[in-house]
C-alpha cells in the first residue's frame, strides 16, 4: 500500500530535502470490498466483528453469514457500477485534507493524512507502521462517522488500539481522538446548505410542500438498550439541523437497512409509503438526506437511489431526490479542517463539564494516551449517565434480561448453537440449489 503519492521532496530552487510530518491524522471508516472476489473476505471481516454483531461461535457463524450474503452484495455493487466506493472517496478526502491543512494550519504542518478502513485496506496495522516509519510523534484519530456508535466509532478505535499495542507498545506516538462531529457548527451548516440546494431543484411553487426525510442506518434495539448513544446522537443532530433550516416543510427521521425485526424504526420505505398514501398518487415530492454517511457507498447508491427510489415510484411519488453525498466537496474538506483545528486549540485547555453541550465539547476534543484505552473505557460511560439514556424501568428490565441470559445452562447454549447453525446452513444450501437449478 502506497500512502504518500503527492509529497514533494524538491523545492522551488530544485534542491532535495527530507519530508518529516509534524502531525499525523488517520481518517477511520468502514471500508468496502474492492472486487467481486474480495466480497467474501470483506463480509467475513464485518460479520466476525463482535462490536458490530454478537454471535455464538463468532468466527464460524460470521463466515457462514458472509458466505450467504456474498451473492446479494455482489448483485448490489454491480447495479450501482462497481466496488470500493468508500476506499476511493476516503483516499481523495485524506489527500485534500492534507493539502488544506498544510496551507491553513502551518503550526501543525506538515501533515501526514492517511485513511484506515475497518474491514478492508488500508488497515490500522499498515497505517500505524507508516506513521512510525515517518517518525510522527503526535497523531489524531478522526472517525468519519458523524454520530458515535459502538458498532462503528468504537469498533474502529478498538481496531486501531490493537494495532498500536502490536506495533507501538513503547508509546512513541501520542494520540488524541475526535469522537464525533455531528454537533460542530460547520458541519451543521453544511447539511443545511445541502438540503437547501437540493430543495431549490424543485419547482418554486412546490418547495414549501416537499417532504424532507433524514435517513440513517438502523441498529438493533438491543444495542441501544445496552447504552449505545447512536440513536440519541442522530436525534440531536437532526434537532440542530432543523433549527438552522427553519423551514415550514414536513421533516421526518427514518431508518434504513434493517436486518431484523427489533431494529430502530420507522423504516424509510414505510415513511415513503405513508407520505405517498397521505398526499395521493402523483402528488408527493420527497427529498432524502443520508444523515449518517459522508460519502457514497452501497447504502446511498443502492438503498436510496435504487431501492427507495423504486419504492417511491411504485407508490406514485411525483418527484424523489437525494442530496448529493459530500465525497470530494471542498466545503466538506473545509469542515473536516475546521474540526481538526478546533480540536488542536482545545487540547491543552481544561474544560469544566456542567451540562450536556459542554460534555459534547469535551468528548469531541479528548486528549488520550498512546493506546486509546483511556478513551475507550472512560468518556462514553460518563456521557451515557449524563444523558440518562435509561429510565429506572428500562434499567430494571435490562438487568432482569441479563440475569436470564446468565442462567442459561451449557446444554441450552449447545442446543441453540446447533439449531442455529443447522437453520443457516439449510437456508444457504436451499438457496444455492435454487440458483443451480
Amino acid at each position: 500500500m502506497t500512502f504518500h503519492r503527492n509529497i514533494k521532496y524538491i523545492n522551488e530552487e530544485g534542491k532535495l530535502h527530507r519530508w518529516k510530518p509534524k502531525t499525523g491524522i488517520v481518517l477511520l471508516n468502514i471500508g468496502s470490498s474492492k472486487s467481486e472476489k474480495d466480497s467474501f473476505r470483506y463480509l467475513t471481516n464485518m460479520f466476525t466483528d463482535s462490536n458490530l454483531v454478537k454471535l455464538p461461535c463468532q468466527n464460524l457463524l460470521g463466515r457462514i453469514i458472509a458466505l450467504a450474503a456474498r451473492k446479494n452484495s455482489i448483485r448490489k455493487h454491480k447495479l450501482v457500477g462497481g466496488f470500493s466506493f468508500v476506499n476511493y472517496w476516503s483516499n481523495i478526502q485524506a489527500e485534500m485534507l492534507r493539502q488544506y491543512l498544510d496551507y491553513h494550519s502551518p503550526e501543525t504542518a506538515p501533515h501526514a493524512v492517511f485513511h484506515s478502513q475497518r474491514y478492508s485496506e488500508p488497515t490500522s496495522e499498515e497505517v500505524v507502521q507508516e506513521f512510525l516509519k515517518l517518525g510522527v510523534d503526535f497523531c489524531v484519530a478522526f472517525p468519519l462517522y458523524p454520530q458515535y456508535s459502538v458498532t462503528s466509532t468504537l469498533s474502529s478505535l478498538r481496531n486501531l488500539d490493537k494495532a498500536i499495542d502490536d506495533y507501538d507498545s513503547q508509546g512513541r506516538i501520542k494520540w488524541s481522538v475526535i469522537q464525533s462531529f455531528n454537533s460542530h457548527p460547520s458541519y451543521l451548516k453544511l447539511i443545511a446548505d445541502s438540503v437547501i440546494t437540493t430543495l431549490n431543484e424543485f419547482p418554486e411553487d412546490e418547495r414549501n410542500t416537499v417532504n424532507i426525510i433524514f435517513t440513517a442506518h438502523s441498529l438493533p434495539l438491543s444495542l441501544i438498550e445496552q447504552g449505545d448513544i447512536y440513536k440519541s446522537e442522530i436525534e440531536k443532530n437532526l434537532k440542530k439541523v432543523k433549527s438552522i433550516l427553519g423551514l415550514p416543510n414536513n421533516i421526518y427521521l427514518s431508518w434504513q437497512s434493517q436486518e431484523g425485526k427489533k431494529w430502530i424504526e420507522p423504516k424509510t420505505l414505510d415513511v415513503i409509503k405513508s407520505i405517498a398514501l397521505m398526499e395521493g398518487y402523483g402528488n408527493a415530492n420527497i427529498l432524502v438526506f443520508p444523515l449518517s454517511f459522508v460519502s457514497d457507498h452501497i447504502e446511498t447508491l443502492y438503498d436510496i437511489d435504487v431501492l427507495q427510489n423504486n419504492h417511491a415510484r411504485e407508490y406514485g411519488v411525483k418527484c424523489f431526490k437525494r442530496c448529493k453525498s459530500f465525497n470530494d466537496d471542498p466545503r466538506f474538506i473545509e469542515v473536516l479542517g475546521d474540526i481538526f483545528m478546533d480540536h488542536i486549540k482545545k487540547l491543552n485547555h481544561d474544560i469544566k463539564v456542567t451540562n450536556e453541550d459542554e460534555l459534547d465539547h469535551f468528548l469531541n476534543f479528548a486528549l488520550v494516551d498512546n493506546n486509546i484505552k483511556k478513551y475507550i473505557d472512560g468518556p462514553i460511560d460518563s456521557k451515557k449517565k449524563l444523558n440518562q439514556l435509561h429510565s429506572n424501568h428500562s434499567n430494571h428490565v435490562f438487568y432482569n434480561k441479563s440475569i436470564e441470559r446468565v442462567q442459561w445452562n451449557k446444554r441450552n447454549k449447545i442446543i441453540f448453537i446447533i439449531l442455529l447453525l443447522f437453520i443457516v446452513i439449510s437456508l444457504f444450501l436451499v438457496n444455492h440449489l435454487i440458483i443451480l437449478y
